[in-house]
């Protein structure tokens, strides 16, 4: 959705990653992609709280 923010592709945080790097991995795998999003809201909270940039293991 436009302003969601992808966090980590099959359970890899693309922190860092450029968005040629980011693309990569996500078509590295044909079969099965897995993304973790965050909304504007989601994303602006756990900055809030200290949590900016870290990927959370769910």
């Amino acid at each position: 959705k436009e302003g969601d923010r992808v966090l980590a592709v099959n359970g890899e945080s693309i922190e860092g990653l450029d968005h040629e790097q980011t693309v990569h991995r996500i078509r590295a795998r044909e079969d099965q992609v897995t993304l973790l999003v965050i909304d504007p809201a989601g994303d602006e909270f756990y900055h809030s709280v200290g949590f900016g940039g870290t990927v959370l293991p769910w």
